[in-house]
C-alpha cells in the first residue's frame, strides 16, 4: 500500500501543477482544475485528489506524528 502525503500547489498551467511537500517541490499532470494554494495528492506524476485545506492539515499532522515514532 501506498500513502500519499498532501501536497500544495505553488502553480497551475494547463494540465501541469507544481508541487510542494516540505522543501520538495516536483511537476505533476492535472485534469483537475487547481489554483495556488491547493492541497492534492498525487500518485506517479498526477494528481488523484483534490483536498479540502482541513482535511490536508489533518494528514499532514498525522504524517509529522508518525515521523515522531520513527
Amino acid at each position: 500500500m501506498c500513502i500519499s502525503k498532501p501536497k500544495k500547489v505553488v502553480r497551475f498551467d494547463g494540465e501541469k501543477a507544481l508541487v510542494k511537500s516540505g522543501e520538495d517541490t516536483k511537476m505533476v499532470r492535472s485534469r483537475i482544475p487547481l489554483k495556488s494554494g491547493d492541497y492534492v495528492l498525487t500518485q506517479g506524476g498526477i494528481v488523484v485528489h483534490k483536498l479540502s485545506r482541513h482535511k490536508a492539515k489533518e494528514m499532514l499532522d498525522e504524517w509529522k506524528e508518525m515521523n515522531e515514532w520513527v
